[in-house]
C-alpha cells in the first residue's frame, strides 16, 4: 500500500557535537530528492518543494554552510553544489527546486545512495545527508540494482527510528504520515 507521505531518511546526523543552537563548524548539507513519477501521486513532490523552500532551507542553511542538491530517478544528477555566502545563493537553489518536475520513469534508490555515499566521502565540513523519497524502488536496466526489489518500504515505513551506527553517527528515520504536520 502506498503511503501518502514523504519519507525523510536522515543519515549522518549527530556526526558533530552541538552545544545548544550554536554550531562550531560549517555544515555540508546534502539533499537527495526523488523526482520519479510516483512522487507526483498525492502531491508529494509539490509539498516537498514548498516545505524545502519555505521552511527547511531558510531556517537551517546558514551563511558559510555548503549545500549539495541531487535529483534522482533512474539516474542521479547533481544540480547544485555551492557554499552559501549570500541570500542570492539561497534564492538560486530555491529557484532550482521550484522549477523541477517529477518526471522520472524509474526510481533507482540504490544508485542514488551510491552517489550520495561518494559525495559525502569527498566532502569537507560536517556532513548531513537528507534523502526524500516515497521509497518505491524500480530501477531500470542496465542499473546494477535492476531486476531486484529492495524492500525499502518494509525497512523504513514501519515507524520512526534512531539507529546508532557508530560513535556520533546515527541513522534517523521519520515517517511522515501527515505531511502538513512537518515542523
Amino acid at each position: 500500500m502506498k503511503k501518502q507521505s514523504i519519507i525523510a531518511v536522515i543519515f549522518l546526523i549527530f556526526l558533530f557535537s552541538v552545544h545548544g543552537n550554536e554550531k562550531k563548524e560549517p555544515l555540508h548539507v546534502f539533499l537527495m530528492i526523488d523526482k520519479s513519477l510516483s512522487m507526483e501521486e498525492d502531491y508529494s513532490f509539490s509539498f516537498l518543494q514548498d516545505w524545502l523552500n519555505k521552511n527547511f532551507l531558510p531556517n537551517n542553511v546558514k551563511k558559510g554552510d555548503s549545500l549539495t542538491v541531487f535529483f534522482f530517478y533512474g539516474e542521479t544528477k547533481r544540480v547544485f553544489n555551492k557554499t552559501i555566502n549570500t541570500e542570492a545563493d539561497l534564492i538560486e537553489i530555491q529557484s532550482i527546486i521550484s522549477k523541477e518536475k517529477p518526471n522520472g520513469p524509474f526510481t533507482d534508490i540504490g544508485l542514488a545512495m551510491d552517489s550520495l555515499k561518494e559525495a559525502v566521502q569527498n566532502t569537507k565540513g560536517l556532513p548531513i545527508a537528507l534523502i526524500f523519497s516515497d521509497l518505491i524502488q524500480e530501477a531500470a536496466y542496465p542499473s546494477k540494482y535492476a531486476g531486484t526489489y529492495y524492500d525499502f518500504a518494509e525497512r523504513y515505513l514501519n515507524e520512526d527510528r534512531v539507529f546508532p551506527l557508530k560513535e556520533n553517527y546515527y541513522q534517523v528515520t521519520l515517517q511522515l504520515e501527515r505531511p502538513e504536520t512537518i515542523e
